[in-house]
């Protein structure tokens, strides 16, 4: 499960620096340069996002450079893991949503052709669930595979939908579940780790919680600028108008009338017969 570092060697796509299991981990930074899409990390990664990629590396990152997006990893299909950039220096422009790029480590599964995803080889799999493996491992992510739900079409704001993910301890997820795209295609991820109890139910159930709407009379400055909140916070007056002052909870104010309200005094027995 652990990364053996400092193999050596070069191939011609980088440099070998170390392996999973007996598949070898290559930094391409050598063969083709850094990635044009990639942010300085400020986060620890708590989210693998799942893509596909292209069928070789040297392709991937020109449709990187190219397309303004980036990924960590890619695993060809005889389970080779290639790092495009080191998950705990760099963020990856990898899920279309800016909170999950922030948050997550892309990996990307490598295509049989340009036009043709599958079929998944037992290496390619092997390897990414080593990677996975590892990865969890390393940054403290739980291995658990959320299900194939389009989360982004019932939580809207992308910030929400991140903290979502990971309050419910869901640390690796399809690319589709984020937004609008097919990606990962049918490659099986749920051999690498165990799936998520969060179904459609309990997110619908986690949804009912998540909704607050703010109450009709308030305005949307509703978090102290309001005027109406400002009048909540106007004392009440000391003596009846005749009506409910605006604001107030007082209810008694509804009933009284200043022309015959009196002192009331309950002492003595005469002062209770007198009131």
């Amino acid at each position: 499960d652990g990364l053996q570092e400092n193999v050596g060697g070069k191939t011609d796509t980088g440099t070998i620096i170390g392996q999973l299991g007996s598949y070898n981990v290559i930094d391409t930074t050598s063969r083709y340069g850094k990635l044009k899409n990639i942010k300085r990390r400020r986060s620890a990664p708590k989210i693998i996002v799942i893509h596909t990629g292209t069928p070789s590396p040297g392709v991937t990152i020109g449709t990187f450079n190219s397309a303004g997006t980036s990924s960590n990893y890619e695993v060809a299909k005889n389970g080779t893991i290639f790092q495009f950039a080191s998950p705990a220096q760099f963020d990856t422009i990898n899920s279309g949503n800016t909170p999950i790029n922030r948050l997550s480590i892309g990996v990307d599964i490598a295509k049989a052709s340009k036009a043709q995803a599958g079929p998944y080889t037992s290496d390619q799999i092997a390897g990414t669930r080593a990677l996975v493996t590892y990865l969890c491992k390393t940054f403290n992510i739980p291995q658990v595979v959320a299900r194939d739900i389009p989360f982004y079409k019932f939580i809207k704001n992308d910030k929400a939908l991140a903290k979502m993910l990971i309050d419910n301890g869901i640390g690796i997820v399809r690319h589709r579940s984020i937004v609008n795209t097919e990606c990962p295609g049918s490659f099986p991820i749920d051999q690498l780790g165990e799936v998520s109890g969060l179904d459609l139910i309990k997110l619908r159930t986690i949804l009912s919680f998540m909704k607050s709407p703010e109450p009709k009379e308030l305005p949307k400055d509703a978090f102290g600028t309001s005027e109406k909140l400002k009048e909540k916070k106007k004392r009440d007056p000391k003596k009846g108008t005749g009506k409910k002052p605006k604001g107030s909870s007082r209810r008694l104010y509804t009933d009284e009338n200043p022309k015959d309200t009196v002192r009331v005094k309950f002492s003595t027995v005469q002062d209770i017969r007198d009131t």
